[in-house]
């Protein structure tokens, strides 16, 4: 097994879509995806679980578990979570070119800090920021 450039991050619907529906996600993003678990470099932003909170509780997604389980399973099956700190969330602001999304700004930044981004997200791949990134689709 090769080791990875680079740590990835998954982007909140990239993350449901590896626990819930993995059927979404093109060959090549399982591939990274699964090499990076099984080597402890598979990250999720801590504002992904409040992503899905908030689209659980505005029906926008319909998962039968709570996040907490959701979090609990995923950490215990190799994920990572990173925290936010102060550095990340005043980059967050001032990323030109990004939609005013909160969540996606915050793991934009997040992923910045040396991560390679998995995302479906057109605005994110679109960004023209220097940001390592794949479509989870491919």
């Amino acid at each position: 097994m090769k080791q990875l450039d680079l740590v990835i991050i998954l982007d909140t619907h990239t993350f449901l879509w590896y626990v819930a529906e993995p059927e979404q996600l093109g060959h090549q993003a399982v591939e990274l995806i699964e090499e990076a678990a099984l080597t402890r470099q598979l990250f999720v932003s801590a504002v992904t679980f409040w992503e899905i909170a908030l689209l659980q509780a505005k029906r926008k997604v319909l998962i039968p578990i709570s996040v907490a389980q959701i979090r609990s399973r995923s950490l215990s099956g190799g994920l990572q979570e990173t925290t936010i700190d102060g550095e990340v969330a005043a980059l967050a602001v001032n990323l030109r070119g990004l939609p005013s999304n909160l969540a996606d700004r915050l793991i934009v930044a997040t992923a910045l800090q040396g991560y390679k981004l998995i995302t479906a997200d057109p605005a994110l791949l679109a960004w023209e920021g220097r940001l390592p990134r794949f479509d989870s689709r491919s």
